[in-house]
Formats: structure tokens, C-alpha cells, sequence
């Protein structure tokens, strides 16, 4: 099947070129969808059971800050420096810690580290994201507060405030 380069391309930058979830994709599309990258694309969604499986695996190995961090680079969706990630978690850590932890989470490859700060590949936050939700949708049902009492489910930008403000003293 002729694929175009576009799809293929789009395919690839889902997964920032991640080789093995590139063949974990490839494999599905394959089976599933008689190997049509644009059937894929088309379903939107870059996590399914294989990928899920893999990253669920990967996410039970981490230490409790590990997977702090993992949460909060997910809510942040921008790239963030570590001051910022020390400010969001609850409660506090040193600084060091929070880089010990980056630097554990890049060496798995589970984050990436760009100029901007630290951030993670789309199929890494679009999971984790899902794991909040899930986590948060039991604890509403439960009435256990855990998630709500560490986690923003929305966090307020400077910009946004900046905006506000403006309009404030008009």
C-alpha cells in the first residue's frame, strides 16, 4: 500500500521517532488497518493497547517522585524548568532531587529535554493524562481524595493572569 510522505511524516512526529513505539504502531496498523497510516491518523489517537501496555509497564517501575514528575510534566503540557516542577509538587523537594529525578526519567526515555525545559513525547503525555483522569474519575467515585490533594487538574498561566489583569484596570 503507497502511504503518503505527509502521513508517514505525521506518523513519525506522533512518536518523535521513538523506534519502539514506531513498530509497536507499525504493527497494529498492519494488522488492523491493512496497513493504512491514514486510517490510523484518522482515529485520533497516538495511544492504543500496545502502546499503552509498554508505557503501563514502564510507569508501574517508577519511584514515587518519578512519577510525580511524570504527572506534572503531563498537567504543564509546555516544556518546564525544574524550578517550576519544584514549585508545583506537594510536598516540597529539593532541588537536587528534582534533578536526580529528571535525569532518572531521561535516561528511560520517558521525557525529553529541550531549551525550553523538560516536556514529553505526546504518546507519554496523552498517557499519563489518561492515567490522571482515570485516577481522579475513581477517586470521585470512591470519595478517596489522593490525586486531588497533589494534582492540578487545570493550572492558571502568568499570561493568562497578565490578560486578566489588563482587563481588569480598564
Amino acid at each position: 500500500m503507497k502511504q503518503s510522505s505527509a502521513a508517514t511524516k505525521k506518523l513519525i512526529e506522533s512518536y518523535r521517532g521513538n523506534p519502539l513505539t514506531l513498530k509497536i504502531a507499525a504493527t497494529s496498523i498492519l494488522d488492523l488497518l491493512n496497513g493504512s497510516i491514514a486510517d490510523f491518523l484518522q482515529q485520533g489517537t497516538i495511544v492504543f493497547n500496545g502502546i499503552c501496555n509498554l508505557l503501563a509497564r514502564q510507569i508501574q517501575r517508577l519511584s514515587p517522585l518519578e512519577a510525580q514528575i511524570m504527572y506534572w510534566l503531563a498537567i504543564n503540557r509546555e516544556p518546564v524548568s525544574a524550578a517550576q516542577l519544584q514549585a508545583d509538587i506537594v510536598p516540597a523537594v529539593s532541588r537536587s532531587q528534582i534533578v536526580e529525578t529528571l535525569e532518572s526519567l531521561n535516561w528511560r526515555a520517558l521525557i525529553e529535554i529541550n531549551t525550553a525545559g523538560f516536556t514529553q513525547q505526546p504518546v507519554v503525555m496523552e498517557y499519563m493524562i489518561d492515567q490522571l483522569i482515570k485516577q481522579v474519575c475513581t477517586e470521585i467515585t470512591t470519595g478517596t481524595i489522593q490525586f486531588f490533594n497533589r494534582y492540578a487538574l487545570m493550572k492558571a498561566t502568568a499570561k493568562d493572569y497578565s490578560e486578566t489583569a489588563k482587563f481588569a484596570s480598564l
